[in-house]
């Protein structure tokens, strides 16, 4: 990701976009982790919302849960949260 502004990496701009698209926006805690992950790594929005889904699904200890992947910035972004990553 570049140094500049992280809410307007591509992936930031993807989940704004389902946002809109949505009737009503609940902030539940993958979605208020994937807002997370898009400020700190270079993720498309489905990235972030799959890596956020595992954040919570491992009550936010990743040690606890190992993250499955072939795509190399996702596999990244996992290491970096914790999670020992299968695949790559």
């Amino acid at each position: 990701m570049s140094a500049g502004d992280p809410e307007r990496s591509q992936g930031f701009l993807e989940l704004k976009q389902q946002l809109r698209l949505s009737q009503q926006l609940v902030m539940t805690p993958q979605l208020q982790q994937a807002i997370r992950l898009l400020r700190l790594h270079p993720l498309r929005a489905a990235d972030a919302q799959q890596l956020a889904a595992a954040l919570v699904l491992s009550d936010f200890e990743p040690r606890t849960l190992p993250f499955v992947t072939l795509d190399g910035q996702l596999a990244a972004a996992a290491r970096r949260e914790g999670f020992e990553v299968l695949g790559l």
